[in-house]
Parts: structure tokens; sequence; C-alpha cells
């Protein structure tokens, strides 16, 4: 059977979908992304900017260029887009929904694709009203809210020389950054199901 792959760009949420071998399925990859617009991805060839990966991934895959965020019920829009996307519901019904309650019901995005026969994999930040392992087979490398980062890393650049001599986020080499650990964790989630005939589906 031929692979296929979907994709939709919606920081950094990655949510993995493998079917089983009695399900004759396509094989899902789909990557959520909190605050990147549109006009930051090559494909889109609106902007001159350089995405190679992501746009192998557009060109083998499904783009939603029509889906909009329908906002928030405070400033952390990326928690709304993540209760709407697990729950199916609209941006309002989705703060007053039960997660625990529709988790328990086998009710929430993932859980039904369980049910498809799919195995469910997720890593990078949650923040939903349940636990991820409750609704996930399986879960790496789970954040919650807003990140604990240094106070160097906000507001910046203060002016032309700070962004000249002041601190860079890419400035310490040794340091590991959140995207780095998503993606090893998730690499290696699919090199297990690639080499487990049991899981993969070719």
């Amino acid at each position: 059977m031929k692979k296929y792959r979907l994709l939709a760009i919606a920081a950094l949420s990655l949510l993995l979908v493998h079917p089983s071998d009695a399900a004759p399925q396509p094989n899902i990859l789909f990557l959520f992304a909190d605050d990147l617009s549109y006009e930051t991805i090559g494909a889109s060839q609106i902007l001159d900017i350089d995405t190679p990966n992501l746009d192998t991934l557009v060109e083998h895959g499904a783009s939603f260029t029509h889906a909009y965020n329908m906002g928030a019920w405070n400033g952390a829009v990326c928690m709304a887009s993540r209760a709407m996307l697990n729950s199916g519901r609209s941006v309002w019904h989705a703060q007053s929904s039960d997660f625990r309650g529709m988790a328990k019901e086998n009710r929430t995005w993932s859980q039904q694709m369980q049910q498809a026969g799919y195995r469910t994999y997720m890593s990078g930040k949650w923040h939903v009203r349940c636990k991820a392992k409750s609704v996930f087979d399986v879960v790496k490398h789970e954040r919650g809210g807003m990140p604990k980062q240094t106070e160097a890393g906000y507001n910046r650049p203060l002016s032309e020389e700070d962004y000249e001599k002041g601190w860079k986020p890419w400035g310490n080499r040794s340091q590991k950054y959140k995207s780095q650990k998503t993606t090893k964790m998730s690499g290696a989630f699919l090199d297990t199901m690639i080499h487990n005939s049991t899981w993969y589906n070719t």
C-alpha cells in the first residue's frame, strides 16, 4: 500500500499516529505549531524564505490553506487551539468542555484515532485539562503552558546595539532546545514504528 502523510500547520505540539497492522488506513504525521504564520513556510511562496523540510511535507501531504484560528478565552491562544483540536469543538464550547470526562468516555480526537486502529504519540506542549497519558498511547517530553525560560529571552532585541552585542537564543551552542528534544524523541518513535512490522503500514 502506498504511504501517505497528512500535514497541518496551524509552538510546538507534535502529534504522530500510525495505524496497526489490522487497519489499512494511511499513516498520519500532524504538526501543530503555535504562532507560526502561514507566510513563513516557503511552499506558500509568499516570502523569500527557505524551509526545505516543511516544503517536502507540504509537497507530499495535505495543507489546510483556508483554516483560521477562532481565537481564545485568554492571552494563551495556544491553549484554546489545542483544546479545540482535541475536542473537535468551537472555541467557546471547548472552554467549557469536561476533558477528563471526555477522556474517560474515549471521546477525544486521539482516542477516536485509537478506536480506528491507530497507535498514537504526542510530544511537546499539552496544556489541556486532562492528562496526555490518558488519551495517547505514547507521550514523551510533555510540557505544560508557558515555558520557564530565562528572562533574557523575552522582548528581544531591545535595540540595534542589543541585537549586535546582546543575548541571542542561538548563542549557546551547548544548549539543547525543546524543539531538538521533541525532534529526537519523535524520530526515535518513528524509527521504532518503521522497524516494527506489527504497527507500521507499508
